[in-house]
């Protein structure tokens, strides 16, 4: 027997005794049985008519009981983060990962970064530029010297969404440089100079859809012009750029352990030979690697950590390798994302050094603003 029935059954006996004995003791008074058994068939009537109201009472708010939950649920269940992400709004852990090439507008979406950074890096004999991380070869009598170089670089940064899982990129850097050389003999000299850097371009695609315990695999194809004057360009000085065109590849895992994410990146850059004033140079190529994490501590706020390691071949002049041209620059970087508005965000990091021919530190401030 059900419950539903049993439920039933009890409240029509309750009622039914109930009623009876009041039936019976208001039919007391009467001497005529007829009267009392006609009273006690209209009673009865009555009650089983109330036990069916109750019943189909006890039937609706059943179902009602068995319904909320699941109502309620879907109520209080947050969209997926692919929904969330569709509609182009900012948190602080999707703004850290787009801005770290973790992750990728959804179609249609564009972001815009202005974005300021500060470098400060020193070397005893090789002057490394150390925002672009690309070798630059030091010859004659400066490798006697200690250089002190800043670099204060302000750039604008585009990406937008394309359909088919692409998002097409664009960079273009205006930097303030200063260098400082004490030679051997106590002299010391301080030159600057402004330019515009070297423009990037670049095209990212999402490869593998994470399913189970494997991760977003995400490809990237970036060209580097040579539009900053560099190292061995005629009249110069200073880097404002590497002063060479290059073509990176690189591959980037990312796996979501919800409020965080873990990114790896394999690349490789190849730096194309070009006519200089010194002869032909042909810097060397460069594999990198990095591990990093960014961490959602709320809606609005991220925090993110990376390890960097760029590995640099030997820098060929005239076909020749040059002694001690092989660069080895390991970075530690560290970094906030907090989101001003649901279109727009603030990203601020910290670059240390780890080796020798890594800048010794670097300071970035960045504006994003979604569209």
């Amino acid at each position: 027997m059900s419950a539903r029935r049993l439920a039933t059954t009890g409240v029509a006996a309750l009622l039914l005794s109930g009623g009876a004995v009041d039936a019976l003791g208001q039919a007391q008074p009467s001497a005529d049985p007829s009267l009392t058994t006609r009273f006690l068939f209209e009673r009865i009537e009555r009650l089983e008519r109330q036990v069916e109201s109750l019943s189909r009472q006890l039937d609706a708010a059943t179902a009602g009981a068995s319904r909320e939950p699941a109502a309620v649920a879907r109520e209080r269940t947050p969209p997926p983060p692919s929904e969330s992400a569709a509609t182009g709004e900012l948190t602080g852990l999707d703004a850290a990962l787009v801005r770290r090439g973790g992750m990728l507008l959804p179609p249609g979406v564009a972001e815009l970064e202005a974005s300021a950074t500060y470098t400060n890096a020193s070397s005893d004999n090789i002057s490394i530029n150390g925002f672009t991380i690309f070798p630059v070869l030091v010859v004659g009598d400066i490798t006697s010297e200690r250089i002190r170089r800043r670099w204060t670089t302000l750039s604008l940064t585009g990406r937008v969404g394309l359909p088919h899982d692409f998002q097409a990129e664009l960079r273009v850097p205006y930097t303030f440089a200063s260098v400082q050389r004490i030679s051997a003999d106590s002299r010391e000299t301080t030159e600057s100079a402004q330019g515009i850097g070297d423009v990037e371009v670049g095209i990212a695609k999402q490869l593998y859809h994470s399913r189970g315990r494997w991760p977003d695999l995400l490809g990237r194809l970036q060209w580097k012009a040579a539009t900053g004057k560099g190292e061995f360009d005629a009249g110069g000085d200073f880097a404002l750029g590497s002063g060479f065109n290059s073509f990176r590849a690189s591959v980037t895992a990312v796996k979501a352990t919800d409020p965080a994410a873990v990114l790896a990146t394999l690349g490789y850059t190849k730096t194309l030979a070009a006519d200089k004033a010194v002869g032909r140079v042909a810097p060397g190529d460069a594999l990198d690697v990095s591990l990093g994490t960014s961490l959602g501590l709320s809606p609005d706020l991220a925090l993110s950590f990376s390890v960097q390691q760029r590995f640099v071949s030997e820098t060929r002049l005239d076909g020749t390798k040059v002694p001690g041209s092989s660069l080895e620059l390991g970075n530690l970087r560290l970094g906030a994302t907090y989101t001003l508005t649901s279109a727009a965000a603030f990203d601020f990091g910290v670059g240390i050094g780890l080796t020798r021919d890594a800048p010794d530190y670097s300071l970035t401030g960045t504006l994003i603003q979604r569209f």
